[in-house]
């Protein structure tokens, strides 16, 4: 008998039967536990049990994005499908798949992002988990020390056992192990307000006010309705409370998109490392509390590189490929300023198409996005005219350019032809020629583009002398930042490789905590996980070692306060390591979008052994190394409709292999 298929979505939704599609003629897909699919049967049934669709028995191996062939699904309607297979070389289908649920709400209108965020529509619901206290404590003076371990976006419940009014203090950082910091650095929470217990029931403390303004920036997204506001907080300190607190007084609702907390998981010979998955595994959820991508707690807004780093650690730890896709939406209507910011929209487009295999969504955005390449900006060898942030906050760019600024907006630096923004411009005309190439739409005009950008990017920046980039033109400055972002992005011409990564290794984490995710890829790609491991768990205060030091537990804005006085420890944008171990430590590249088939190029990184489960749209794929017995041993299970191209250490001719588990040993 074939497995029975799992891990079913529609139009690429893991929980639809918690929220509302729109799309009359959705996609579905589903998950094999092992072998290749031959046919398969898919039914659609309205809420009566009736049959709307019964595809029949298809001859295909198709198993995601299989779109709705039956009439037209109706407005407000629930409805359940079901699907089951045939694997190749068995006559026995498998039993139907669970019924999923999905309802439809105004069909054929498709819901624009708007700031109020009053529409939950074609995304994952938002949760309120109950979270109940890891310790109390009762310190001398009377006053309770509640700490429920990691901080939440949430609200706080208290239930006294006599009326009374309190006084509650919020902290987001420990000062001390049974106290909060009162004083905390930058924009980390702490916030205090007064309340009145009941005896009778549980009571909803009033979040205090923000000191800063929330929501009040363009583009700043706003609690949903029927949710009350928010605010990030670990533990909490009460005043006056009568008699004994107790664990069953007091409760933190956390408000987060659906997670599945199973769905990826990783361990190694390095506890420091393993701490550091879990901080940005609880960063992504935490941090998904509006069901759009932000910032963190200080201006609570989408912006683009932020939401493109995010997008790749949290894709690889839950299939919620729907809240990048409605935050891409949201950045193409409330962008921000930065030149290369603009690009990485195109790169989290392309991103989309390789987690999901899907192109009808990058094709309905295709002008907006074709407009970000800034084209109009170029000059006539190709290279753009303009300014780049480089790095933020602007200590962070090594000397980028000499201090000089940009004349087109004075928080980005020049000089005006520099490597930076032109090494994002290469990026995403390439990406953009990817995607047209799958959309079947012209992609030599963007091929042969980006083709003389590189030449004249060559032309222009490059010091044939030294074997390194120069920050601009008119420069002499050769930043780190002048060469990882041509490193990462493969722009660097063969010959000069060992130079530019001599360069860039002689740095250190001489950047910040977003320019880490391109130095590391760098890295990683040019065989030095080694180097990258050591930078992610360097001692010091430049490294995610440190973010744990601090007490952060989501990851922070800047590596420290005095590098950004007003940092936040709500920002995803330093999870980095979330996409960083999988696609760098382990190797992993969708060969063909929607990984039906991938690459795995391990590298150990001076770790004795890893093991990481990564979810992809066909399946979880289970991945370890070992080398505690002398070699490189590597253990690697795919699901259904899955082959990988595996290349061990030492290794120049990859092994294929299917569906099932493997072992492999040099």
């Amino acid at each position: 008998m074939s497995s029975t298929p799992f891990g079913l979505t529609i139009s690429y939704l893991a929980y639809p039967e918690r929220t509302t599609l729109t799309d009359p003629k959705p996609v579905f897909s589903w998950c094999l536990e092992d072998g290749t699919q031959s046919v398969y049967q898919l039914q659609v049934l309205a809420e009566s049990g009736q049959v709307l669709w019964d595809s029949g028995r298809v001859a295909s191996a198709q198993s995601i994005g299989v779109r709705y062939g039956g009439s037209g699904l109706f407005s407000n309607q629930k409805f359940t499908w079901k699907v089951r297979v045939w694997r190749v070389g068995s006559s026995r289908g498998s039993a139907w798949s669970k019924p999923q649920g999905f309802a439809t709400g105004r069909v054929w209108l498709t819901p624009f992002p708007q700031p109020k965020n009053d529409s939950w529509e074609n995304r994952n619901p938002l949760e309120l988990t109950e979270i109940e206290p890891e310790r109390i404590i009762k310190r001398g003076d009377g006053t309770y020390f509640v700490d429920f371990g990691r901080a939440w976006f949430g609200t706080l419940y208290l239930r006294g056992p006599a009326a009374a009014r309190v006084i509650v203090h919020f902290g987001e950082k420990l000062a001390t192990k049974n106290s909060i910091d009162r004083k905390p650095p930058g924009s980390v929470c702490y916030r205090t307000t007064e309340t009145l217990l009941s005896a009778r029931e549980r009571v909803l403390v009033p979040t205090p006010k923000s000191p800063f303004s929330s929501g009040a920036r363009r583009g700043a997204v706003l609690i949903p309705p029927g949710y009350e506001e928010v605010l990030p907080f670990r533990a909490i300190e009460v005043e006056g409370w009568p008699g004994e607190l107790k664990k069953e007084h007091v409760r933190l609702h956390a408000l987060h998109s659906a997670f599945d907390d199973r769905a990826a998981a990783f361990s190694c010979s390095d506890p420091t490392l393993d701490a550091v998955w879990k901080l940005c595994q609880h960063t992504f959820k935490a941090t998904s509390f509006l069901g759009v991508s932000i910032d963190g707690e200080r201006e609570r807004t989408p912006y683009e590189a932020d939401a493109y780093i995010a997008q790749l650690g949290h894709c690889h730890m839950e299939r919620d490929w729907a809240l990048y896709r409605w935050t891409l939406e949201y950045l193409l209507t409330y962008s921000t300023w930065p030149t290369e910011w603009a690009h990485h929209l195109i790169l989290m487009a392309e991103a989309d198409w390789e987690f999901t295999g899907d192109t009808t969504f990058a094709n309905r955005l295709w002008e907006r996005l074709e407009r970000k390449l800034l084209r109009s900006k170029a000059r006539p060898d190709g290279l753009l005219v303009a300014g780049a942030i480089v790095d933020w906050p602007q200590a962070e760019r090594d000397g980028f350019g000499g201090g000089v600024q940009a004349t087109d907006n004075r928080q980005m630096a020049g000089p005006m032809v520099n490597s930076v923004a032109n090494a994002f411009y290469w990026h995403a005309l390439m990406g953009m020629a990817r995607l047209a190439k799958a959309l079947g739409k012209p992609g030599t005009d963007y091929e042969q583009e980006a083709e003389r950008v590189r030449k004249a990017y060559h032309a222009v920046f490059l010091d044939s002398a030294r074997g390194v980039f120069r920050d601009g033109e008119g420069s002499t400055h050769a930043s780190l930042h002048a060469n990882l972002f041509p490193l990462a992005f493969g722009l660097v011409p063969d010959a000069h490789v060992p130079t530019v990564l001599a360069l860039v290794k002689s740095k250190g984490m001489a950047c910040s905590v977003y320019a880490a995710q391109y130095l590391l890829e760098a890295l990683f790609a040019e065989g030095e996980a080694e180097a990258a491991i050591k930078l992610m768990l360097a001692p010091g205060d430049r490294s995610w070692r440190h973010m744990l030091e601090m007490g952060a537990t989501m990851t922070a804005e800047a590596w420290d306060a005095k590098y950004k006085p007003n940092l936040t420890f709500s920002h995803a944008w330093g999870a980095a390591p979330a996409n960083l171990i999988p696609r760098g430590l382990f190797g992993l590249e969708p060969l063909e979008p929607g990984y039906g088939k991938v690459a795995l190029k391990p590298q150990t990184g001076g770790l004795s052994w890893a093991k990481l489960t990564v979810p992809t749209i066909r399946g979880p794929l289970k991945l370890a190394f070992d080398t505690r017995r002398g070699g490189f041993a590597f253990e690697v299970e795919l699901p259904g409709n899955v082959t990988a191209e595996v290349t061990l250490p030492g290794e120049k001719t990859p092994r294929v292999l299917g569906s099932g588990k493997h072992q492999l040993r040099t």
